[in-house]
């Protein structure tokens, strides 16, 4: 393993030693096969919690066929069940080739990262804003129907109500950084820069946001009435997000610098 990783990341020293047995596993099983062991999410940018964050892990590996997971099985298993490490696991070629379907997540990982161990293929990735804004639109657009999909099936119980808000509330946010970078080629890191640029840039209502995330921190009890109200203001503001994903175009201004600089 890297001799600095412990210093760059965002986890108490009891998680970072399981962290580095696993590793030291990976290491030991896969050898020569094994490229690079990548640190991401809240681990790596801050913001980890122990009862409800994961330790987000890219494990590259040269072949990932059927006969190296099988090698790798238990040692994930195990680091999952125990303390929440989700792995997920790539080919070199894999991660170039995918950030043009998945380039908000690949764009998350590339912002906060940390090497633990092996090469780092995180820096050199290519991110396109047509990639990124259509990608918005899908989020946007996915969260708005499967709200109202679950909301149909769900009405009738207002944990599940609760529930899916929480974690429809954390997608979104993922979702509106991606579309403030298109917007002002700024990034945000914590959920309240985001919610702030959120209501300064985007128009998006601050207070409701500002609810939903006293409601993710368990901060809000909120009744049954005013669980079916925050429901139908994020499906609104679902809906609006998705229409601005849909209409942003690059900025002319911007364009026009670049040609310049041709």
């Amino acid at each position: 393993m890297r001799s600095e990783w412990r210093d760059k990341t965002h986890l108490p020293k009891h998680i970072q030693d399981a962290v580095a047995t696993f590793c030291e596993k990976i290491e030991k099983i896969e050898g020569d096969n094994l490229v690079s062991i990548v640190l991401y999410g809240s681990g790596a940018k801050g913001g980890y919690n122990e009862y409800t964050s994961n330790i987000n892990i890219v494990l590259v590996l040269e072949e990932a066929s059927i006969e190296v997971l099988d090698r790798l099985a238990g040692v994930i298993h195990y680091g999952s069940q125990e303390f929440g490490i989700g792995v997920m696991v790539s080919e070199p070629h894999d991660l170039d080739r995918s950030t043009d379907v998945f380039p908000i997540k690949f764009r998350d990982i590339q912002r906060h990262y940390v090497i633990l161990s092996g090469e780092d293929l995180i820096e050199s990735l290519s991110i396109e804003e047509t990639h990124l804004r259509l990608r918005c639109e899908q989020e946007f657009k996915n969260l708005m129907w499967r709200m109202r999909y679950f909301y149909l099936h769900r009405k009738h119980r207002s944990e599940q109500v609760e529930a899916t808000l929480m974690s429809v509330t954390s997608e979104f946010l993922i979702a509106t950084e991606a579309l403030l970078y298109l917007e002002t080629g700024e990034s945000f890191t914590t959920k309240e820069e985001i919610v702030d640029a959120a209501a300064k840039e985007l128009d998006f209502p601050a207070s409701l946001l500002k609810k939903l995330l006293s409601l993710k921190q368990t901060k809000l009890k909120p009744n049954e009435d005013e669980l079916r109200s925050l429901y139908q203001q994020l499906m609104e503001l679902v809906t609006f997000a998705a229409d601005l994903a849909d209409r942003w175009t690059p900025d002319e201004d911007d364009e026009d610098e670049e040609d310049e600089d041709e």
